[in-house]
C-alpha cells in the first residue's frame, strides 16, 4: 500500500508513489468508501481509508451515484464509442457490475459529470449540455433534455425540484416530474460584472428549504421554494476541493466530511460540535 494516514487525517502518497488519480466522486456505502477516479474505482474502508478493492481499472470515472444497494458509475470512453456514454451498475455489496446503460447522442468526447437522484427517476448530465432522464427501474431513458451550457453541480433539496448551476454562470431550477425548467437565475454573486460570470461550482441542499452554493470566494444561501436570496458567507471557497461527502460514524457517533482533491488526495475530517454550532447560527 503506497498511502499513509497523517495525522491532519489527510491521504499522502510516499514520495516514490505514481501520480494519483484525480478523485471525482465519493459514495458511501455501509463500512465503505466509493471513489470514482480518472483511474476507475477505488473501494475503500469508512474507518481506516484502505483500500479494499480497485475496479475498472484503466477506465476513466467520471460521475457515481448509490440508489437501491447499486452503485452507478459512469464512465468516459474514446475510438469508435464516441458520443455513447456507458454507466456501469454495481451490486453495491458483491461489487460486481450486473448491468452496463448506454446513453446514446451525447456528443462527441462527452462525459456524465453529475448524476443525481430526484424522486424516482435518475438524472445524468453531460459535459456537452445533454440531459438523460432515467428510470432506474428498467434502465431505460424517459426523457432526452439539453441545456445551453454543461450542468457544474446539481442538487435536489424537496421533492418535485432540481437545481442545476451551469458553466456560464446561470442558476436553473426545475420541476422534475415534468422534466421542465421553472426559473434560470444569473448574475450570482450579484456584482453585476458583465465576464467573467461567476459559477456556483457547488450546490448543497441544507435541509428542505435551503440551498447553499459555492459563487467565487463565497457561499451563498438561497430559499428553495421562493428562491430568494437569503444569506451570503464570504472567504468559505475551498481551491482545489473537486468532491465532497458527509458521513455519519455510528461509532465514533460523529459526521466527517470527505473530500477528493485534484492532486488525488482524499482529506477526512472530523466535523466538531462547535463547528456545527457555528454553522447553524450562522445561517440561522
Amino acid at each position: 500500500n503506497n498511502l499513509r494516514l497523517s495525522s491532519t487525517s489527510t491521504l499522502l502518497h510516499e514520495a516514490d508513489a505514481p501520480l494519483p488519480n484525480k478523485v471525482l466522486a465519493i459514495v458511501p456505502y455501509g463500512e465503505t468508501m466509493w471513489l470514482a477516479t480518472e483511474g476507475g474505482v477505488e473501494v475503500r474502508d469508512a474507518q481506516t481509508a484502505a483500500v479494499v478493492k480497485e475496479l475498472g481499472k484503466g477506465s476513466m470515472s467520471t460521475a457515481m451515484i448509490l440508489t437501491d444497494n447499486n452503485v452507478w458509475v459512469a464512465r468516459a470512453t474514446s475510438g469508435p464509442d464516441v458520443g455513447v456514454i456507458p454507466i456501469d451498475i454495481y451490486d453495491a455489496t458483491t461489487c460486481v457490475v450486473f448491468h452496463t446503460l448506454e446513453l446514446n447522442d451525447c456528443g462527441a468526447n462527452a462525459t456524465v459529470t453529475q448524476l443525481i437522484k430526484c424522486q424516482t427517476n435518475i438524472w445524468a448530465f453531460a459535459s456537452s449540455g445533454a440531459i438523460r432522464v432515467i428510470d432506474p427501474q428498467s434502465c431505460t431513458v424517459v426523457s432526452c433534455l439539453h441545456s445551453p451550457a454543461a450542468v457544474v453541480s446539481v442538487t435536489a433539496p424537496a421533492a418535485q425540484r432540481l437545481w442545476t448551476s451551469h458553466s456560464d454562470g446561470s442558476l436553473t431550477v426545475w420541476n422534475s416530474e415534468r422534466c421542465t425548467p421553472i426559473h434560470t437565475m444569473n448574475n450570482l454573486a450579484n456584482d453585476n460584472v458583465a465576464q467573467p460570470r461567476a459559477v456556483a461550482s457547488k450546490l448543497v441542499s441544507f435541509g428542505p428549504t435551503r440551498v447553499l452554493g459555492v459563487v467565487r470566494d463565497a457561499v451563498v444561501m438561497w430559499h428553495a421554494t421562493t428562491l430568494e436570496r437569503v444569506a451570503v458567507a464570504r472567504g468559505y471557497a475551498t481551491g482545489n476541493a473537486v468532491s465532497c461527502c458527509r458521513v455519519y460514524n455510528s461509532r465514533t457517533r460523529r459526521y466527517y466530511a470527505w473530500t477528493g482533491h485534484t492532486d488525488g488526495s482524499v482529506c477526512v475530517r472530523s466535523e466538531e460540535r462547535r463547528v456545527g454550532k457555528e454553522c447553524r447560527s450562522r445561517w440561522s
